[in-house]
């Protein structure tokens, strides 16, 4: 038996059929040694009967042939075997069958008849009529001018199986080169008379098709995602294309497409097994701005089998708190649109920071914080997109949220009590490796947000932002991290959604949240290292260096005016999310000093584990 090993290739993954093929040349080549050796046993075994059976040896006289003629040489090739040789029957039988296996004759036997003490022996051979023509019926997808090649060498000469069989392989291979992979010959017919050939071939459409193993699913949540339907012809493309878009609904643990031929034509079985939608997530994180968190989720992603998703999650902890409630459809029935709603409250202390007095070195200054505001935000967002070509995930979104903001303790940058009515144009196109720590890929974000006091608001205002960032892994371990930033909106824009600098994942040397602003610019450039040992999980060193400002209404962007980052930090990719541990220090020219000497803010520490919510 011939098997090869074709590792953790499935079944259903219909790409990488040149290699598998290989493989199987290759496992055939090794043990064709050893059948060769048994075939030549056998045929030892069979053949030396001289020993076993003396009397069954045969005086060959002379040989002559009757019927028609034989190739070039072997009715000569016949004579110096047989003529005036002791031979046996079974040594006739070989020759004859191996004249018969060319593949010329219809038909072809000896015949022994005793003259004189010996046997004379004469060949009668039934050639094959000659073949005028090939037709080609059933042939659709190819053009017949493309397939006609493959049958040259049987035109003007004889029937042969043997040159028959290798113009219909070629032909086939050549749908399959193709990827009708169910492309086979249905038929051949040889009218004698005119002698023509026709080959008639099944391109390999489908008859029918089903779904095997859905318990809760809707068989239309898996219809909609196939791209091949009944009376469609077979194609590895589509194939695939089809197994891709099931898998990527999130539904199953596995696909697997089974062709079952059903008189004589090739049916589909779409055989599923489902993954459990009913989850209940539970998750925590702790970090050094807001302490211990922790958070609680309940959702179904199947919700009465027609893929749409429900849930609800609560997430904080002592100077943070979020609930929202989402009902989520990735399509809406048979269209590429997705849609979601979704209701929240959003709450959190926010720490206010200003320069610290008690610094008047020229070459340093201090961060402190001088007060601490409450921003708590409710509503609810309606999304309607659709992923779109070079767009990415493209969605809409109205938004209606009442804010309010509140003073805690000392200095507050202002209170709000706000109804606002929003529109916002949003695109990600994420093409990430894998998460936390990605090795390729990029992520981009363009959003456009317009707010009108027009109905139910209390405000209007414009704000855009854009964030590009990209992974480039070299030599397996080294990673560059660059990331892209920019925000602007006008003077309109409230508190609550002005942008914020500030953090271990934004900026080196301040605190979460340190500046807020109407104007954003950002760049951070990460190098990270992939270690070659695990400190218990995978182990990270990343440096990273950051430039940017916030300014509070628009202004000019001039690098004179940036502050700048560095920081390092080691990370490990921990069971319940990222675990990170990094120090950092900012710094910026001063420009009151001819020599534009360098002022340094205080060295922070970071340290956080797990997801942020």
């Amino acid at each position: 038996m011939v098997a090869p090993q074709l590792g953790s290739h499935l079944a259903s993954d219909f790409t990488g059929l040149d290699l598998l093929v290989q493989k199987g040349i290759e496992s055939a080549l090794r043990i064709l040694p050893a059948l060769r050796d048994s075939i030549a046993v056998r045929q030892r075994e069979e053949f030396d009967v001289e020993a076993q059976a003396p009397h069954a040896l045969l005086h060959i006289g002379n040989v002559r042939l009757v019927g028609d003629t034989l190739p070039s040489g072997q009715l000569e090739l016949l004579q110096n075997l047989f003529a005036g040789k002791t031979v046996t029957i079974l040594h006739i039988r070989k020759a004859v069958s191996e004249l018969y296996a060319m593949g010329d004759f219809r038909d072809i036997y000896a015949e022994l008849e005793f003259r004189d003490s010996v046997f004379a022996m004469t060949i009668h051979v039934v050639p094959h009529p000659v073949v005028h023509a090939v037709r080609l019926d059933g042939s659709t997808l190819i053009p017949v001018e493309e397939l006609m090649p493959f049958f040259a060498p049987l035109e003007g000469n004889r029937l042969n199986s043997l040159r028959s069989r290798r113009s219909m392989e070629q032909l086939l291979s050549h749908y399959r080169d193709n990827g009708y992979s169910l492309a086979r010959i249905l038929r051949t017919e040889f009218d004698t008379a005119s002698g023509i050939l026709t080959v008639a071939i099944d391109e390999g459409a489908i008859t029918t098709m089903s779904i095997e193993g859905t318990k809760k699913t809707r068989n239309w949540v898996i219809w909609r995602e196939m791209v091949m339907n009944d009376r469609d012809v077979f194609t590895v493309a589509k194939a695939n294309q089809s197994i891709d878009n099931v898998n990527a609904t999130g539904l199953f643990d596995q696909i697997l497409l089974e062709i079952r031929y059903v008189d004589n034509h090739p049916r589909i079985i779409v055989k599923t097994t489902e993954r459990q939608s009913e989850l209940i997530r539970l998750g925590a994180r702790y970090d050094n701005e807001r302490n211990l968190q922790s958070s609680l989720e309940l959702r179904d992603d199947n919700f009465l089998g027609t893929a749409t998703e429900i849930g609800t999650s609560l997430a904080g902890g002592l100077r943070n708190l979020k609930y929202v409630i989402e009902a989520r459809a990735n399509r809406i029935l048979n269209s590429f649109f997705t849609f979601s709603v979704t209701g929240y409250y959003h709450a959190r202390n926010i720490f206010v920071y200003g320069n610290d007095p008690a610094i008047q070195s020229a070459t340093k200054f201090g961060r402190l914080r001088v007060g601490e505001y409450d921003q708590a935000q409710y509503g609810g967002v309606f999304s309607l997109g659709k992923q779109v070509e070079r767009l990415g995930n493209f969605t809409v979104e109205y938004r209606f949220e009442a804010t309010h903001v509140a003073s805690l303790s000392g200095l507050s940058l202002g209170a709000e009590e706000l109804t606002l009515q929003a529109f916002r144009v949003n695109s990600t196109v994420d093409t990430q490796d894998k998460l936390p720590f990605p090795s390729s890929g990029s992520l981009m974000t363009i959003s456009y947000e317009i707010a009108t006091s027009r109905v139910a608001g209390d405000i209007g205002y414009s704000k855009i932002f854009f964030s590009y960032e990209w992974f480039d892994t070299f030599f397996k371990r080294h990673t560059l991290h660059p990331k892209f930033v920019f925000g602007f909106a006008d003077e309109t824009l409230p508190l609550s959604q002005q942008f914020s600098l500030g953090g271990e994942n934004s900026f080196y040397g301040l605190a979460e949240e340190d500046s807020r602003g109407r104007q954003l610019f950002l760049l951070n450039v990460e190098y990270r290292f992939f270690f070659p040992f695990r400190l218990v999980w995978d182990t990270y060193l990343t440096v990273r260096y950051d430039l940017g400002s916030i300014w509070p209404t628009q202004s000019a962007i001039r690098l004179v005016d940036f502050h700048h980052g560095i920081g390092a930090g080691f990370g490990l990719d921990t069971p319940i999310g990222p675990a990170r541990l990094s120090i950092g220090r900012s710094f910026f020219f001063r420009r009151d000093l001819l020599n534009q000497p360098v002022s340094l803010g205080p060295i922070m520490g970071y340290f956080s584990v797990g997801y942020e919510f």
